[in-house]
């Protein structure tokens, strides 16, 4: 609002900001879309963190999610951490899909639900259910990994409308 009391859409800002904190390098290229070229953002003399862009990205490559992690830092399950809800697939005429893995208490297996884009497996199944061995040292996709299970049908041989001559089981 400006000093009139009116709501001002758009702001200006022009010259140099040096920064003197801690600065994560997420925040930093946020500023610099936002301010780039008139704003020059100094980060000389800051605690400035390195941080990798990590998209998570359903298999039609349509992004998820997506977050800076430090460098170094272990990948995270965003759904597991709550930052997400959990990612769905539609069901087709012959499957539905579960996201990620169940374990025999039906509860999902954390980082069974992603692989990374070089993997063909979930991350859960190549790492042994940790992401200690998964350090971001560069901008990574990871993509969902969904599990099918048929579709079952109940069909019914009719010899007219009102006789049912045999039906299968049902599951």
């Amino acid at each position: 609002m400006d000093a009139s009391g009116y709501t001002i859409n758009q702001s200006y800002l022009a010259g140099t900001v040096t920064l003197y904190n801690t600065v994560h390098e997420g925040k930093y290229n946020s500023y610099m879309a936002a301010w780039s070229p008139d704003l020059t953002i100094d980060v000389s003399h800051s605690n400035f963190i390195q941080q990798h862009l990590v998209r998570y990205k359903y298999e039609d490559g349509t992004v998820f999610y997506s977050t800076y992690i430090n460098h170094g830092s272990p990948v995270i399950d965003p759904y597991t951490a709550g930052l997400t809800g959990q990612p769905t697939k539609a069901a087709d005429i012959q499957s539905t899909y579960i996201f990620g893995e169940l374990d025999n208490t039906a509860t999902y297996l954390p980082f069974s639900g992603w692989r990374l884009s070089s993997d063909s497996q979930s991350i859960y199944n190549t790492y042994g259910g940790t992401t200690a061995n998964v350090p971001v040292n560069g901008a990574l996709e990871i993509y969902t990994v969904f599990t099918s299970v048929p579709q079952q049908y109940i069909v019914r041989w009719m010899l007219d409308e009102n006789s049912l001559v045999y039906a299968t089981p049902s599951g």
